[in-house]
C-alpha cells in the first residue's frame, strides 16, 4: 500500500492508526500494485489567504475525516507562502479534489501527495490479523502469553530502519515501535496455507504509545502547525477490569495482576492472512526485508515453531513469591538473570527452586554469577548448574579479592517497563561508601535509561513522555525494592546526573551482640546526608543538589590532614572575574607524599592533583615556599562547610597528547585554517596507520606519538620492543591492531587528529602575576625524563567550543620562577579578564585545555570578540528539601538537550557560508552554554523551532534523518576513510597462538598446575569485566580502545569512560598482581622478598597517576618469580595447553562461560609484563632447539601438583591435570540421559555430604574420587554447617588416592577437629 513521508523537523513522525474499513475500497487481486492516487492522505492546498491559520485549515477538512497533521508552509526567506499540507488518519470521504475549497473567502485548490511503487521500497505497511506478546520456552517453543486481534497494522520504514506495529485494545489506538538494531535475531518467517507468520525476537521492551482520538483535544500546536498527539504509556492492561499501582508504592520486580508483561513477554508474532486485498505488498516486505539482512533469503515453507498458549501451562512463581522461599543474596542474582531475559520463570519449577534453598548460599551465588556472566540463553537451569559444580565445586565458593580503593557495589538500570537488577561489581569507591564500609552492601547505583535501553530523551512537541519522567520521579520519591529490601534515594554525582543515575540506600536497623553492645548503628540516607557537612545554607536547589554530589565523586583518599595543616587565601579577582577561579596550592612535601601512596613511578611529583577535601573541590598546584604538609584553599574553591578532611585526589595533572575534534576544526575553519593543513594532517595519520601493523619500529613511532595517560600506550611498546610483534605474537598483534581500528575510527566519526606540536594540559593560575596579559607558561615533558620550555605563539582552547571568540591566541613564554610546574599550562592573572574564561566559559578547577604551538593552526581572525558566559540568574529557594532536589533531577532530564544543541550547531555551520559566525551558530553557542550551566541554575536552555536541523551533512551519519554531501572539510575528510577499514574489526583479531621459547625458564613444571585453575579464575574476572561495560572482546578491554560502549554507557562523558574502565582494568591486574606475589611469598619467602626489592612495581592506577615518560629499571633476575610468570605464559601460550582450554566445554554449549569468547583471551600472563619484557629481552639472542617448545611432561606436572602442600590443602583443582579432565568427563558421562529430578537430586546429595563432587557416592566405579577434592572437603568442613564437632576420615584411603604421596602415614585413622587451621591438619598429617 502506499504511504506518506511526514514532514517533522523533531525526527519521526509516528502515523495514526489507519482502520481496516478505510485501508482499500474493493477487491484487489494478490500481486498487483495499486493505483497510484488509492489510500492518499496527503494533500497539498494552494492559494491560501495569509491571513489563514492551521487551526482554520484543521476545522474546513476535519468534516472529511481525522486529521492528523496540518503545516503551512514557507517560502526561502521564512515567509507563509500561500500553501500547506493537510494529513490525515485515514483515505479521506467524499473529498473532491477537483473542486476547490472555501476557507477564508478564499478559494483553495487541493493536490494529493502521490506515493508510487518504488516509494515501497521505503515504508511498506501491512494488515495483520493478530499480534501476540510471548516469549520462548524452548529455542523452537513459543509461548502465546497475551494476543490482541482489533486493527492490528504492520508498518515498516526502511528508511530509518525502523518497526512499527499499530493495533486498538480496550477501545483505544496503540501503537509499539522498535528500529532493527533491536532485534535479537533473525525475524523468523513461516508460510502456512493461507497464513504468514513474523516473529520479531527483541533484546529489549519496545516503545509502546497511546494515541488520543480526538483530534479536538489532544492536538498539538505551533506557530505554523498542528499534529494530533500521541503518548507514551508504560504500562497495557489486559483487561479493563485491573489493578493499580499507587503512586507511594516503590518501583519494584512485583507488578500487579493483569498487566501484559512488557518486558518479559518481547517475542512478538504476527499472524497474517495471505488472501486479505492488501496481500500484493508480501513479497516486496519480504524482499525488502532480506535486502536489510532481517530475514533469511530462502523462504522456510511450513511452520518453525511449536506455539503453545500459557493458559495451558503451569503457573510459575512470581518474584513475591520467591522472596519468601529464597535468601537475599540468592534472590538477587536469579533476579539478575531473570530481568534481562537470560532465565524465564517458566523455565525455573519447584525442583530448582529447592536446590537454591538447599544448597549452600556462596556456592549458589557463585554459580548464579557464572551464569550471568556467560550471557546465554539458559534453556534448562538444572543442567547448566550442575555443568558449574562439577567443573568448579568449592572454588564457587572463593571470595572475590577487592582492592582497598574498590568495593563491590550492587547496580540497577531502571527504564519506563522493568529494572534491570546486575550483579556487583568492581568500582572505585567514593568518600561516602568508604566512610559507610561496613554498610556496603546497603549501597546500591542507579541508572535511568529508556526502552529499548537508550537514553531518555528531552521531549519534544509531537510526543508527551509523561509516563517516563513520572516513573523516574515515582523511583526518586518511592525508592526501590527488590525482595524485602527497600533502597532510599540518597544522592548523585555532577557525573552522574549527567548520565541520568544516583545513588541509593537500604535502612539499617543496626545490630547488637548478646550482650547489648551496639556492633552497627542503625543507618538511613537521612543520617548519610547529614554527615556529609552543611548546606542550609545554598539557597540554589541545582547548586544545593551540586555541592551535594562532590561527596559522591570517586576519588582515592590519600591523608587525613589536620585543622592547621589547611589555610584560606584570597582568590585574585578583577572587574567581576576571578583570575583563580578554583585553583590552590599544595606544599612540595605533601605532594611527594601523596605521589607516593598513589603510587606513581619513583620520583615523579605531579605539579597539580583534582582534588577533594571536605566541601572544597578544584585543582592545588606546588608552590615552592610552602613547607610540611600544607595546603591552600581559596573561597573559590570551598563550596560548602564540612568537617571532613580527608585529601581525596581525583586525577594529576600529566601530559597528554593534543588532538582536534569536529568543534575546533570548525572553528579554527572559519577563523581562517586553510582546509589544506587538515586534510594534508589527517592522510599522513592514515599512511602511518597504514604500515604499523607491517613494522615495529612504525608501530613504536606511531603508538609513542599518541601517548595517553592510562600508560597503555607505554605497555605496548614495552611489549613490542621486546621483540614480540615481530614474533607475531598475538596478544601485541591484537592490541596493535585495536590501535590502528580505533584511531580509523575515530578519524572518520570524530574527525580526531593528533597534532604533534601540542598539548592537553590542567590548567593553572600565576599567583605571583609574573605573566603578562596574554602570556602563558608552558614545560611539557619529553623523551628520557627530560622537560622542555615551550616558546612561541600559541592556539588554546578548551572543549566543547562553539564560539568563534572560545579560540584564543596567547604567548608562550619562558618563566624561571614557574619552571618547578610541569606538564600543566600556567595561565597569566593579569589583564582586564582571565583567559580560562574566554574559552567555552572555563575555569581552573579541574579544565582541560588543548594548546598547540604548530604555526599551521594560526587563524587568519585573531582573537575574535569573546563571549559573555555569565549565567542567567539562578531559580532560588528558601529551604531546599530533598523532594525539591529530586524534582531538579527529573527536570533536568526532560531538558537535557546538550547532545540536540551540539548537533544543530554542527550541522548549521556545516550549510552556512560564513559556518560558525552565523548568527543562528551564535545563538547556539549561547544556548549550549545555558544547558552546560542548567546543572548549576536549574534554568534550562529553551531551544527555538527555528533553530533545529531539518537536513543533516552525511559525517554526522544520521541514518535515520535526511542527509547531504558536505562540500566542507569535515565532509571531505569523513570521506577519505572507508568504514570497511573498522566496521567488522573483531574478525581480525589473533586467536592462534605462537609459542616463545624465549619465555622457558628451569621450574616452570613446579607452578603449571595451579597456573591452569588461575588461568580459568582470571578469565571469568576478566569476562565480568567485559560484561559490566558490555565491550566486545578481550583486546578491547586491556587496551582501552572501545569501539562500542554499551547503551546504558554510550552517552557518558568519553572521557570519564575510559578512565573508569582503565581503573577497573587496574584494579583487576593489581589484584592478580598481589595473588602472584603472594604465593611466591607463601612458597619461597626469602626469595620473594628479594624479588620484592628489585621488581618494577605494577603500573600506577592510570587515572590517578596518569602517564609519565620514565625510563623503565632493569631487574634483577629471580628464578621462583620467573618460573611462575613463565607458567601463567605456556598455560595461555603453548598449544597444547591451548587446545586443551578451548576443548574444555561440558555437553558443547552449556557451560558456565562463553567458550566463544573467555577461553580465547590471552592477557592473563600479561598482567606480568615487566618480568616477561625482562625475561625475552635477556633472552633475545639464545639460539633454541625444539626441545624448548615441547610440551611439558604430564606426569612430571602431576608429580609437583601432589608435592605442593599448599595446593593440597588450600585448592579444590579438579582441572589441574589430564586425569582430572577425565574425571569431569566421567561426570559428564554419568549426568547423560539424566533426567532433571536426578540432577537436583544428586546436587542436594553432594551439597549436604561436604560438597562432595558428583555423583562420587552414586558411582565411583565410573567416577573415581578427586584426589584434591577430598583434601578440600576435609579444609572447608566450616563451610559445611556439620552439626558434628569431629570427622573422622580413612587416612589409608587418602593415601591411596593422593597417590601415595605420604607414604610415613601409619595410623589407620586420624580425627580432625573442623575449626583446625591448615597449617594444624599439615602437622598432623605429618605425624
Amino acid at each position: 500500500m502506499s504511504t506518506f513521508e511526514a514532514i517533522n523537523v523533531d525526527g519521526f513522525d509516528l502515523e495514526e492508526f489507519v482502520s481496516l474499513n478505510s485501508l482499500l475500497r474493493g477487491p484487489l487481486p494478490r500481486g498487483t500494485p495499486p493505483r497510484e492516487h488509492r489510500d492518499t492522505r496527503k494533500f497539498l492546498l494552494s492559494g491560501l489567504n495569509r491571513y489563514t491559520n492551521q487551526e482554520t485549515v484543521r476545522d474546513v477538512f476535519k468534516t472529511y475525516g481525522r486529521v492528523s497533521h496540518v503545516e503551512l508552509l514557507v517560502n526561502d526567506d521564512g515567509y507563509l507562502n500561500g500553501m500547506a499540507e493537510v494529513e490525515f488518519s485515514e483515505q479521506p470521504k467524499k473529498l473532491d479534489i477537483s473542486k476547490p475549497v472555501m476557507i477564508d473567502g478564499t478559494k483553495v485548490a487541493v493536490k494529493p501527495v502521490v506515493m508510487t511503487e518504488n516509494d515501497q521500497k521505503y515504508q511498506s505497511r501491512v494488515r495483520c490479523f493478530s499480534l501476540t506478546f510471548g516469549m520462548f520456552l524452548e529455542p523452537k517453543t513459543y509461548v502465546n502469553e497475551f494476543t490482541v486481534n482489533r486493527d492490528v497494522l504492520l508498518r515498516v520504514s526502511f528508511e530509518e530502519h525502523r518497526i512499527l506495529i499499530f493495533f486498538r485494545h480496550l477501545d483505544s489506538y496503540h501503537n509499539l515501535e522498535f528500529k532493527f538494531q533491536d532485534l535479537q535475531a533473525e525475524i523468523t518467517v513461516e508460510e502456512d496455507t493461507d497464513r504468514l507468520f513474523l516473529t520479531f525476537p527483541l533484546k529489549y521492551p519496545p516503545r509502546f504509545f497511546w494515541h488520543n482520538d480526538d483530534v479536538n483535544n489532544g492536538s498539538v500546536t505551533t506557530a505554523r502547525s498542528v499534529r494530533s498527539s500521541k503518548e507514551r504509556i508504560n504500562y497495557l492492561y489486559m483487561t479493563a477490569d485491573h489493578e493499580r499501582q499507587a503512586f507511594s508504592d516503590p518501583i519494584s520486580l512485583s507488578q500487579p495482576a493483569g498487566l501484559v508483561q512488557l518486558s518479559r513477554w518481547n517475542v512478538l508474532r504476527l499472524t497474517i492472512n495471505t488472501k486479505s486485498q492488501d496481500a500484493w505488498i508480501l513479497p516486496i516486505l519480504l524482499k525488502n526485508f532480506a535486502e536489510f539482512n532481517l530475514v533469511p533469503r530462502q523462504r522456510h515453507k511450513g511452520r518453525v515453531y511449536t506455539v503453545k498458549d500459557a493458559s495451558d501451562l503451569p503457573t510459575y512463581k512470581t518474584h513475591a513469591e520467591r522472596t519468601e522461599m529464597l535468601r537475599y543474596n540468592v534472590l538477587y542474582l536469579l533476579e539478575a538473570l531473570i530481568s534481562s531475559n537470560l532465565l524465564m520463570e517458566r523455565n525455573l519449577d519447584d525442583d530448582f527452586y529447592e536446590l537454591m534453598k538447599q544448597v549452600s548460599e556462596d556456592i549458589v551465588c557463585g554459580a548464579l554469577e557464572m551464569m550471568y556472566n556467560a550471557k546465554q540463553r539458559i534453556w534448562n537451569p538444572h543442567r547448566v548448574f550442575y555443568d558449574i559444580w562439577t567443573r568448579h565445586r568449592l572454588k564457587l565458593t572463593n571470595p572475590r579479592k577487592v582492592p582497598h580503593h574498590c568495593a563491590l557495589l550492587r547496580k540497577v538500570i531502571v527504564t519506563p517497563t522493568t529494572m534491570y537488577v546486575h550483579p556487583p561489581t568492581l568500582e572505585t569507591t567514593n568518600r561516602i561508601v568508604r566512610h559507610f564500609r561496613e554498610y556496603a552492601d546497603r549501597f546500591i547505583r542507579v541508572t535511568f535509561l529508556d526502552d529499548p535501553n537508550g537514553r531518555i530523551a528531552a521531549s519534544r512537541l509531537n510526543t508527551t513522555n509523561n509516563c517516563v519522567y513520572n516513573n523516574v520521579f515515582k523511583t526518586l520519591s518511592a525508592g526501590i525494592k527488590i525482595g524485602n529490601v527497600h533502597y532510599d534515594y540518597l544522592g548523585f554525582s555532577s557525573s552522574q546526573l549527567r548520565e541520568h543515575g544516583c545513588w541509593y540506600f537500604a535502612p539499617h536497623p543496626g545490630t547488637v551482640d548478646e550482650d547489648g553492645n551496639v556492633i552497627l548503628k542503625p543507618m538511613d540516607a537521612n543520617k548519610i546526608r547529614a554527615w556529609m557537612g552543611s548546606f542550609q545554607d545554598i539557597k540554589v536547589v541545582a547548586k544545593h543538589a551540586a555541592r551535594i554530589g562532590q561527596c559522591f565523586s570517586s576519588t582515592r583518599a590519600i591523608i587525613e590532614l589536620e585543622s592547621d595543616q589547611v589555610q584560606e587565601i584570597p582568590d585574585i579577582e578583577r572587574n567581576e572575574f576571578t583570575f583563580t577561579d578554583g585553583c590552590g596550592n599544595i606544599s612540595p612535601e605533601l605532594a611527594a607524599e601523596v605521589a607516593r601512596r598513589l603510587n606513581l613511578r619513583v620520583g615523579i611529583v605531579p605539579s597539580a592533583f583534582q582534588f577533594r577535601l571536605g566541601g572544597a573541590k578544584g585543582m592545588l598546584m606546588q608552590k615552592e615556599s610552602l613547607k610540611g604538609y600544607k595546603v591552600e584553599l581559596r573561597p573559590s574553591q570551598i563550596k560548602f562547610q564540612s568537617a571532613y578532611r580527608m585529601l581525596e585526589i581525583v586525577r594529576t595533572s600529566s601530559y597528554i597528547g593534543a588532538y582536534l575534534n569536529r568543534q575546533a576544526i570548525t572553528l579554527l575553519s572559519t577563523l581562517g585554517v586553510p582546509d589544506e593543513v587538515f586534510l594534508k594532517m589527517m592522510q599522513k595519520v592514515k599512511e602511518e596507520l597504514d604500515t604499523m601493523l607491517s613494522s615495529s619500529d612504525d608501530a613504536i613511532k606511531m603508538i609513542t606519538a599518541h601517548f595517553d595517560e592510562f600508560g597503555i600506550a607505554q605497555s605496548m611498546v614495552n611489549i613490542i620492543g621486546a621483540g614480540f610483534l615481530d614474533q607475531r605474537d598475538p596478544y601485541i598483534m591484537n592490541l596493535t591492531h585495536m590501535f590502528r581500528v580505533k584511531m580509523l575510527k575515530d578519524l572518520k566519526e570524530k574527525a580526531k587528529i593528533r597534532v604533534p606540536d601540542g598539548a592537553f594540559l590542567h590548567g593553572v593560575a600565576d599567583e605571583r602575576g609574573l605573566l603578562k596579559e596574554g602570556e602563558v607558561f608552558l614545560q611539557i615533558a619529553g623523551a628520557q625524563g627530560t622537560y622542555s620550555v615551550i616558546q612561541d605563539d600559541c592556539v588554546v582552547w578548551r572543549n566543547p567550543c562553539f564560539h568563534p571568540g572560545d579560540i584564543r591566541v596567547v604567548k608562550a613564554v619562558d618563566c624561571p620562577q614557574l619552571h618547578h610546574l610541569k606538564d600543566v599550562l600556567v595561565f597569566s592573572t593579569r589583564g582586564f579578564r582571565d583567559i580560562p574564561s574566554m574559552c567555552s566559559g572555563g575555569d581552573l578547577d579541574g579544565d582541560d585545555f588543548t594548546i598547540l604551538w604548530d604555526k599551521a593552526f594560526m587563524p587568519k581572525i585573531v582573537n575574535h570578540e569573546a563571549m559573555n558566559y555569565t549565567p542567567d540568574k539562578p531559580l532560588t529557594k528558601e529551604v531546599v528539601t530533598t523532594d525539591d532536589i529530586q524534582k531538579f533531577f527529573v527536570n533536568y532530564i526532560n531538558n537535557d538537550n546538550l547532545g540536540v544543541i551540539a548537533n544543530a550547531h554542527l550541522a548549521t555551520a556545516d550549510r552556512s557560508r560564513t559556518g560558525a559566525m552565523d548568527g543562528a551558530c551564535k545563538h547556539l553557542a549561547q544556548l549550549h552554554s545555558a544547558a552546560v550551566d542548567f546543572p548549576k541554575t536549574g534554568r534550562p536552555a529553551e531551544m527555538d523551532r527555528s533553530l533545529r536541523v531539518q537536513q543533516f551533512p552525511d559525517f554526522m551519519n544520521k541514518t535515520d534523518k535526511p542527509t547531504y554531501k558536505s562540500e566542507k572539510v569535515l565532509g571531505t575528510m569523513y570521506r577519505l576513510i572507508d568504514s570497511k577499514a573498522f566496521d567488522h574489526y573483531e574478525e581480525s583479531l589473533e586467536a592462534t597462538t605462537r609459542y616463545d621459547p624465549r619465555l622457558r625458564v628451569r621450574g616452570i613444571e613446579k607452578f603449571i598446575a595451579r597456573a591452569r585453575e588461575e588461568l580459568r579464575e582470571y578469565n571469568r574476572d576478566l569476562l565480568a569485566v567485559m560484561n559490566q561495560y558490555g565491550i566486545k572482546t578481550e583486546s578491547e578491554v586491556v587496551s582501552n580502545f572501545v569501539m562500542e560502549w554499551s547503551a546504558s554507557r554510550a552517552k557518558k562523558n568519553t572521557y570519564e569512560l575510559h578512565r573508569e574502565l582503565s581503573e577497573t582494568v587496574h584494579a583487576l591486574k593489581s589484584q592478580w598482581r598481589q595473588r602472584f606475589d603472594a604465593d611466591l611469598q607463601e612458597r619461597f619467602p626469602a626469595s620473594s622478598r628479594r624479588a620484592e626489592d628489585q621488581a618494577v612495581p605494577p603500573p600506577p592506577a592510570p587515572s590517578i597517576g596518569g602517564h609519565q615518560h620514565q625510563q623503565q629499571h632493569p631487574r634483577e633476575s629471580h628464578p621462583e618469580q620467573e618460573a611462575k610468570a613463565a607458567a601463567w605464559y605456556y598455560v595461555t601460550y603453548h598449544p597444547t595447553e591451548r587446545e586443551r582450554v578451548l576443548s574444555a566445554a561440558p555437553n558443547g554449549d552449556h557451560d558456565d562461560v562463553s567458550a566463544s569468547t573467555m577461553r580465547a583471551f590471552l592477557s592473563f600472563p600479561w598482567v606480568l609484563e615487566d618480568i616477561l619484557v625482562d625475561m625475552a629481552k635477556r633472552r633475545q639472542y639464545v639460539a633454541f632447539t625444539a626441545a624448548d617448545s615441547a610440551p611439558i611432561d604430564a606426569s612430571l606436572i602431576d608429580q609437583y601438583d601432589n608435592m605442593n602442600s599448599d595446593v593440597l590443602f588450600v585448592d579444590d583443582d579438579d582441572s589441574d591435570s589430564e586425569a582430572s579432565d577425565a574425571d569431569a568427563d566421567a561426570h559428564d558421562d554419568w549426568a547423560k540421559g539424566k533426567s532433571d529430578a536426578q540432577l537436583v537430586s544428586s546436587l542436594l546429595d553432594a551439597s549436604a555430604g561436604a560438597h562432595a563432587p558428583v555423583p562420587m557416592a552414586a558411582s565411583t566405579a565410573t567416577s573415581p574420587v578427586k584426589r584434591n577434592m577430598v583434601i578440600g572437603d576435609i579444609i572447608d568442613l566450616d563451610v559445611m554447617d556439620n552439626e558434628n564437632d569431629d570427622t573422622t576420615f580413612s587416612m589409608q584411603q587418602l593415601a591411596a588416592e593422593l597417590g601415595k604421596s605420604f607414604p610415613t602415614i601409619t595410623k589407620d585413622v586420624v580425627t580432625v577437629d573442623a575449626d583446625m587451621d591448615d597449617d594444624e591438619f599439615a602437622a598432623l598429617l605429618n605425624e
